[in-house]
Order: structure tokens, then C-alpha cells, then sequence
């Protein structure tokens, strides 16, 4: 990742939903082991079954979260998804992820994470409780539906 992308995608994640209120150079860190990719609009990033690779984050377009065809969500700058492979759950995915506009996300492994919160522990702290705080508001909604 080139300094421009770097610096670029670390101000994108310090107004995340998970990465909120992070020392910038904390962030940094964990920015520079981070896998980048690009989707074009159309494209499948995760396949309902597939294998999940890492948790996405994304840094700039936005992604629909489809379930057999049928649209549950949108999500914009700053969210994830993909976090069901850090908790060993499961390592499918639940869900088609596909790139609405250009796309862009970040992949963070379960193992980089790992090292980052070793060295970093209140920003693993801060990062692990506002994920927590979503994937509970995200059962919330789902149950509410159901």
C-alpha cells in the first residue's frame, strides 16, 4: 500500500464504526498488515458458503448484503463484515457480499488482529467493544424482523 492509500485509509477508519476513537498510530499499525483490495461494482467479495477470508472493513464504496437473492442491508464506508472468521464460528460465509459502486476494503486476518491487540491492548479494548455494541444492535434489528 503506497503512503497516499495509507494515510488515506486510516483517516476513512478512525470514523468507523469499529475503529472510532483509536490512536491514530495504533491504527497505522494495523493499516500497514492489512490486506487492500479492490471491487468493481457487480462483483462478489464473499459467496453464501464460500470461505471467509478476514474480517473487511470497507474503506470506500459501499457493498449489499444479500441472502438467497434477497437484499437484508447496505453497507457504507466504515463497516464490516466477514467477522464470523475471528470467532471460529464458522468459516463460511452467511450471506453474498457484492460491491455496489467501485469498492474498496481493507481484509484484516484473526492472526494480525492477534499481534495488534498484543501490542496495542486499549485500542484492541476500544476496537472489541464497539464490534461487540454492532454485532448486538445488528441481532437487535434482526430479531425485530423475524
Amino acid at each position: 500500500m503506497n503512503q497516499y492509500d495509507l494515510e488515506s485509509t486510516v483517516r476513512s477508519l478512525s470514523h468507523s464504526q469499529i475503529f472510532h476513537g483509536i490512536d491514530p498510530s495504533a491504527l497505522q499499525s494495523l493499516v500497514e498488515s492489512a490486506e487492500r483490495i479492490e471491487i468493481a461494482p457487480g462483483k462478489i467479495i464473499l459467496e453464501q458458503e464460500g470461505r471467509v477470508n478476514g474480517l473487511h472493513v470497507i474503506v470506500g464504496g459501499s457493498a449489499q448484503i444479500l441472502k438467497s437473492g434477497t437484499g437484508l442491508a447496505i453497507l457504507g464506508r466504515g463497516a464490516f463484515f466477514g467477522e464470523i472468521s475471528l470467532f471460529g464460528v464458522s468459516f463460511s460465509a452467511t450471506a453474498d457480499v457484492v460491491a455496489k459502486d467501485p469498492t474498496v476494503c481493507i481484509i484484516l486476518q484473526k492472526a494480525q488482529l492477534e499481534q495488534w491487540g498484543k501490542k496495542y491492548p486499549l485500542a484492541e479494548r476500544t476496537f472489541l467493544y464497539r464490534m461487540c455494541t454492532e454485532l448486538s444492535r445488528r441481532l437487535y434489528s434482526t430479531s425485530e424482523k423475524i
